[in-house]
C-alpha cells in the first residue's frame, strides 16, 4: 500500500529532505495536501492559482487603504502646525534673547550704564545666596553672624538679564544729585520757617528792634 498524506511526508523528510522542503513550500503557499504538493512536484497535477479576491474584498481593503492615509495626513498636518508654531515661537525667542544680549551689552561696556549695585570687580551687592551655586563664581561673606555669597555678574551676566532692580550709573548719580538738591531745600525752608516764627514772635512782642534785627539776618 503506497505511503500518503503526512506518512509520505515523513518518508520523503528522511529519503529526499529537499523535495520534502519544496512540497512543505507549495503547501504553505496554496493550501494544497501534502499529496497534492508531491504530485505538483512529479508533474502529475498542474501548479493551482492563487484565488482571486472578491470586488468586496478588493473595496474593502481600498477603504482600508483610504482611512489610512486620511489618517497619516491627519497626523502630517498636525505636525507641520506644530512645526510653523515652533519655528514662529524660536524666532521669537531668537528677537528677544537678542534684545536682551545688546541691552546686557550695554550695562557692562560702558560705565555710565554699570549697575549702581555692582561693584569694582563685578559682584552684585543686591542679592545674596545662603549656599553657593554650581559652576558659579561667587564671593563668601560673612554678615550677621551668616556666610553668604554674592555673585559675579560680569561673568555671569545673564543673571541681570531681566533684574527688577537694576539701576544704571547716570540715573542713580542724577538720583543722587537730586536727593542732595531736596536735602538743601529742605534745610533752606526749614531756615526760612525758623525765620517767619522769629519774625511773628517779634510782632507779637511789638519789639521793633528784635523785628529790624530778624530781617537783617
Amino acid at each position: 500500500m503506497p505511503l500518503r498524506g503526512p506518512q509520505l511526508a515523513y518518508y520523503m523528510k528522511k529519503r529526499n529532505p529537499e523535495l520534502y522542503r519544496k512540497a512543505r513550500e507549495l503547501k504553505e503557499r496554496y493550501g494544497a495536501t501534502w499529496d497534492e504538493a508531491f504530485a505538483i512536484l512529479r508533474g502529475e497535477k498542474p501548479l493551482p492559482t492563487q484565488a482571486t479576491a472578491t470586488g468586496s474584498e478588493v473595496q474593502s481593503t481600498l477603504d482600508e487603504v483610504v482611512r489610512r492615509v486620511e489618517a497619516l495626513e491627519n497626523v502630517v498636518s498636525g505636525l507641520r502646525s506644530s512645526y510653523t508654531n515652533l519655528l514662529t515661537n524660536n524666532l521669537r525667542l531668537n528677537s528677544i534673547a537678542n534684545m536682551l544680549s545688546m541691552g546686557l551689552d550695554r550695562r557692562f561696556k560702558f560705565k555710565e550704564y554699570y549697575c549702581v549695585f555692582m561693584d569694582g570687580e563685578g559682584y552684585c551687592k543686591c542679592f545674596y545666596w545662603t549656599a553657593p551655586l554650581k559652576d558659579c563664581k561667587m564671593r563668601e561673606v560673612v554678615e550677621d553672624g551668616e556666610k553668604r555669597y554674592y555673585i559675579n555678574v560680569k561673568v555671569h551676566r545673564w543673571v541681570c538679564a531681566l533684574c527688577p532692580n537694576y539701576i544704571p550709573k547716570y540715573l542713580g548719580d542724577m538720583l543722587s544729585n537730586l536727593q542732595k538738591s531736596l536735602d538743601d531745600l529742605r534745610i533752606y525752608i526749614e531756615s526760612l520757617e525758623s525765620q517767619i516764627s522769629q519774625l511773628q514772635e517779634s510782632i507779637s512782642k511789638g519789639s521793633l528792634g528784635e523785628l529790624r534785627g530778624v530781617l537783617k539776618s
